[in-house]
């Protein structure tokens, strides 16, 4: 009996040990879980957590592309800094904006208070939203903050997620579009045979724009670098040219830049007139008054060259020039017979940075960029011209024969006739070498061109 008696108390034992191991086990395991559940939960809120902050700075960059193309496609007068600057872009982005169909831009305003320019909040399709800041930093540098917020569950009883970025913007006046082109034509285009369009640093300083309408554009053979822009989509056009770049219609008239000659008036101090023997000889910085029409030799010019309406000068042969030859503009109404420059053969025109570092050239060194700017004149080249200046303007421009041309910067025409080349034209466009605005010309608006060091995320 108390054989048995042991052995109940043993198991009595047994089993309360069991018990109190079984519990032990059960609350370590409930521990475990309930570590495991809030090690889950906290991961799942880190990872919403990293998902808003992306988010936000999505939203940021976004907003970024946003507002530098609405920066860059609105359109500001020249010479504005400052406060003014910044009420003319609150004011033409505006308008901008609300021309918008997009159904999260309707009746989008920006804000303009001080010296800030507050761009409105945008709200995407996801319900997360940017904004952004315009303030001038100093008189040609804007900077741009854009802030980029991102909607959590806690949005409605506190703040958003946030981040920014910010980025200068540096503030210029320039010429207008035409200087991003080889051939900027107001009027049609005929190429004939042979014509080799290069660009010296970039394909696309090699492009070919035409503002006409109808028969806008003829090329009969030979290569184009760039790309070719007709601003016309019915315009006809006849291109059996190789073309580097896109063929592209549409997109409507592109404004001419706007020309000063009056500028360069006072440093042509030598008057050449009917009484001039002009068959031969050196000539410096000269002045042709209006109805002189003289018929130049076998001559060299150094300097400026201005040439008063109405004119038609000429040069026969083997003309050296150095500098820059620039009309008085005639108006609207001048009749083109009576404003020509005509080169008959051997022509050769060099920049202003190759004249002689002397007094009598020192301040004309320093207009740069120009080769001819001729407006109201039509332009004729017969044969062998060569020229190494600058930009050529002018109200038309025929081309007969062999012109080899590195060319620091565009050829602009004005008027209706346009441009017509008939044969063998070698042209290289370095347009690296161009200042801002070239001598002559006037800013067409002020810029808003992004400068990518200075960008910041914050």
């Amino acid at each position: 009996m108390e054989a048995k008696s042991d052995i109940m108390k043993l198991k009595a034992k047994t089993s309360g040990s069991a018990l109190v191991i079984s519990i032990m086990l059960v609350s370590l395991i409930t521990a475990l879980a309930m570590a495991l559940m809030i090690n889950s939960s906290t991961s799942i809120a880190m990872a919403n957590n990293y998902r808003h902050v992306q988010t936000a700075m999505f939203q940021a960059e976004s907003g970024l592309s946003y507002f530098t193309y609405r920066l860059r496609r609105v359109t500001i007068a020249p010479g504005l800094r400052g406060a003014p600057l910044l009420e003319a872009l609150h004011t033409a982005l505006t308008n901008d904006l609300l021309q918008q169909v997009s159904p999260i831009l309707e009746g989008t305003e920006t804000g303009y208070e001080g010296a800030v320019l507050t761009i409105p909040e945008v709200t995407t399709i996801g319900g997360d939203t940017f904004s952004g800041t315009l303030v001038m930093t100093s008189s040609d540098t804007a900077r741009l903050t854009v802030y980029g917020q991102a909607r959590t569950e806690q949005s409605a009883v506190g703040p958003a997620v946030q981040r920014s970025i910010s980025i200068d913007f540096a503030v210029a006046d320039v010429p207008g579009p035409a200087f991003d082109y080889g051939l900027f034509v107001g009027g049609p285009i005929h190429i004939g045979l042979g014509l080799n369009l290069l660009g010296l640093n970039d394909s696309e300083e090699a492009s070919i724009y035409t503002g006409a309408s109808g028969e806008a554009l003829t090329v009969e053979g030979g290569h184009i670098d760039g790309n070719v822009i007709i601003a016309d989509a019915d315009a006809t056009t006849n291109i059996n040219a190789t073309v580097g770049g896109e063929v592209r219609r549409g997109g409507g008239q592109l404004a001419l830049p706007r020309i000063d000659t009056s500028v360069f008036a006072p440093l042509a101090t030598t008057v050449v007139d009917g009484t001039t023997d002009v068959s031969s000889g050196s000539f410096t910085n000269i002045r042709i008054p209006a109805g002189t029409n003289p018929s130049f030799g076998d001559v060299t010019i150094q300097g400026v060259v201005y040439i008063e309406a109405p004119n038609v000068v000429s040069f026969a042969n083997n003309v050296d020039i150095t500098g820059v030859i620039v009309t008085e503009d005639p108006g609207e109404a001048a009749s083109p017979a009576d404003h020509r420059i005509i080169f008959n053969s051997n022509a050769t025109v060099r920049s202003v940075e190759e004249l002689p570092d002397t007094a009598e050239f020192a301040e004309l060194r320093g207009m740069t960029g120009t080769a001819i700017l001729a407006p109201g004149f039509e332009l004729e080249f017969k044969n062998n011209f060569d020229i190494v200046g600058g930009t050529i303007a002018a109200d038309s421009m025929t081309l007969i024969n062999n012109l080899t041309a590195v060319l620091r910067g565009s050829v602009i025409i004005y008027g209706p006739t346009g441009f017509d080349m008939k044969n063998n034209a070698h042209l290289t466009v370095n347009h690296a070498a161009v200042p801002g605005i070239p001598a002559g010309f006037l800013p067409l608006a002020t810029a808003l061109t992004p400068v990518p060091d200075s960008y910041v995320e914050n």
